[in-house]
């Protein structure tokens, strides 16, 4: 019985001591190990404005509505964010729409149509086009454009060619 015992220890003393050195090798950068890689949050939390009682937040390529006295929830977590009344829109204007209508169903909602021109993300909602300044994707944050609020919805035209018309001739740059 003494034998199998002493056995089991050193067999669990191997373990813990191969995950820690694995644990080290990759922390020190000497290794990279996939497995150990977790995946790491782009992007900074705007406030855009306050808004009927609701503060208007932008992050990534959503924009958040969220009651006052809402304690933080990770935008990951949907349910939660329905059972709180908090909206997700593509734009500050859509996100005021759905506090204004007190849902997130709108009959009207912006869909990324996953086309970018200018550093400017077209979307559509009806029949219009409509632009929002697109996320860089190194910094997670919006292109900053001249004359441009991030999170903003401009309607610049009826088909993708008349969007990207529209923005050569006003002559947009991200700076």
């Amino acid at each position: 019985m003494q034998a199998s015992q002493t056995k089991l220890t050193i067999i669990f003393l191997a373990f813990w001591t191969a995950v820690v050195g694995l644990l080290f090798v990759h922390t020190s950068g000497i290794v990279h190990v996939p497995l150990l890689t977790f995946p790491q949050a782009r992007g900074n939390l705007f406030f855009l404005q306050e808004y009927e009682k609701t503060n208007i937040l932008g992050i990534g390529e959503k924009v958040i509505a969220i009651p006052h006295g809402i304690p933080f929830v990770h935008p990951k977590r949907v349910k939660k964010f329905q059972k709180e009344n908090i909206f997700v829109g593509a734009s500050r204007q859509e996100a005021k729409r759905m506090v204004d209508a007190g849902t997130q169903d709108l009959d009207e909602v912006l869909y990324r149509l996953n086309i970018e021109y200018k550093s400017v993300a077209f979307l559509r909602i009806g029949k219009d086009i409509y632009g929002v300044p697109a996320i860089d994707q190194e910094s997670g944050n919006p292109f900053p454009i001249d004359g441009w609020n991030q999170y903003d919805e401009k309607l610049i035209g009826a088909s993708v060619e008349e969007a990207r018309r529209y923005m050569d001739e006003r002559n947009w740059t991200s700076n």
